[in-house]
Order: C-alpha cells, then sequence, then structure tokens
C-alpha cells in the first residue's frame, strides 16, 4: 500500500508539469541480485540559441554542488543539511544529515570531472555536428542509507557512484537544431534498506517502493534546475 501511494504521488507530480513533459525525463532503476541499485534518468531539450555563455562551466557548478541542492528548502522543505567535513590531509566529505536529530544519512566524497568534444557527420555526410560535453562522478562514500564501506577512510571508500554527464550539440546547418542532454546515473550503489547480499525478498520489495522513488522525484527537480539556470527562461520548440 505503500509503495502503491508513493508510485500515485510520483506520477501526479511528474503528469501536472508541462516542463517535464517538455523535457521528456524519463528513468529506470533497479536492484541486482547482488545487493547493487543502478539508474538512469535522462532529459533534453532542442531549439535555437540554446549556447549562449558558458554552459559547461555552470552546469559542472551545478554537479559539483549536487548535494548542497538537496539540502534547498524549497527541493525538500528543508528536511536535510549539506555539512561538509575535512579529514586533516585526506580530501573533504559531504554529509547529508536530517535536520530534527542531524543523523548522518549520506556522505559524499570528492568530486571527479572531465570534459569532452566529439565531431560527427549525420545525413548522409551532409551536416556536421559537434558535440560536447562534462561529466561528473560523485562518491558514495557512507551514511545511515548505504551499507558500510570496506573500510574506515571515508576518502578511500566507496559504496556506489553518482554520475552527472550534459552533452550539447549543436551544427552550422539550419536544418539542425542544437540539443541539450542530461544523463545522471547511480552505479554500484550499495543500499543499507536492501542490505548485503543475499536480498531477501522483504528488503527487496521495501527498497524498491521508498528509496527508488524518492532518488527519481530528486532528479526530476534537479534536471529542471539544470536547464532553468542554463536556458533562462526555458522554453522548448
Amino acid at each position: 500500500m505503500i509503495g502503491f501511494r508513493l508510485r500515485v504521488l510520483f506520477s501526479i507530480f511528474v503528469a501536472s508539469s508541462c516542463v517535464v513533459q517538455s523535457i521528456g525525463f524519463k528513468w529506470e532503476q533497479h536492484l541486482n541480485p547482488n545487493g547493487k541499485a543502478e539508474s538512469i534518468e535522462c532529459s533534453s531539450v532542442s531549439g535555437s540559441d540554446l549556447f549562449q555563455g558558458s554552459i559547461l562551466d555552470k552546469v559542472e557548478s551545478e554537479f559539483i554542488d549536487y548535494p548542497r541542492f538537496l539540502a534547498r528548502r524549497k527541493v525538500l522543505l528543508g528536511l536535510f543539511t549539506a555539512e561538509k567535513k575535512f579529514h586533516g590531509e585526506a580530501d573533504p566529505t559531504t554529509r547529508i544529515c536530517d535536520s530534527l536529530l542531524g543523523i548522518n544519512l549520506l556522505t559524499f566524497g570528492k568530486t571527479k570531472t572531465t570534459r569532452f568534444t566529439l565531431k560527427e557527420k549525420r545525413v548522409s555526410g551532409s551536416c556536421t555536428v559537434e558535440t560536447r560535453g562534462v561529466i561528473t562522478r560523485l562518491p558514495v562514500v557512507g551514511g545511515l542509507l548505504a551499507c558500510r564501506p570496506k573500510t574506515n577512510d571515508a576518502s578511500q571508500s566507496s559504496v556506489g557512484t553518482l554520475t552527472f554527464q550534459l552533452t550539447q550539440s549543436r551544427s552550422k546547418s539550419p536544418e539542425f537544431k542544437d540539443n541539450l542532454h542530461i544523463e545522471t546515473r547511480i552505479l554500484d550503489y550499495e543500499p543499507a534498506i536492501a542490505g548485503k547480499p543475499p536480498v531477501n525478498f522483504l528488503r527487496k520489495t521495501v527498497y524498491l517502493h521508498t528509496q527508488r522513488y524518492f532518488h527519481a522525484y530528486v532528479m526530476w527537480r534537479f534536471h529542471n534546475h539544470c536547464y532553468n539556470i542554463l536556458v533562462p527562461p526555458y522554453q522548448s520548440n
């Protein structure tokens, strides 16, 4: 019953937002038999004049700042806080805590970002499309919602990774519309709700009907947040 209500609630959020429909937000998530969760969320917009300013710099900053996005009051009603912790000479971590008791729910490690550029021929070789992009990787290194890492060194351990990728494609051809595409993923995440393998039916059901939908909702908000910053005022053609 709880899972059904969460699915209905998320469906109402999506169906009631013309922005989500216009960016074509899609998501898929599953829990592997080894207890590791994986997901993918995709969205895109196309139109003219989508490349005003330094888009890669802007989105890289938002990707890196994702933990603080979770703590914004308008996103999750101020239920969480983001606290940066320093560990001597090791890389700092960011803890997501509940606002009431200060319990550490998730801990993120240091982000790593790379950029790339590709050129390809399209439409039977008559159109050259340039695609540039940025990928940011954010490791999950601890917290109540994640399984305990294999080492106590939070700067080196990992129980999953969040990846954020934006690609921008454009061409001088008038037949080709500029395109922005955002893709986010969870890779090898070990949720504490599911526990260590083998994952029993009850734990799997609880995870798939709670944290799974919560993550999808947060990523839906985050995708829209990025587009509103990159293409203000946002409109797709």
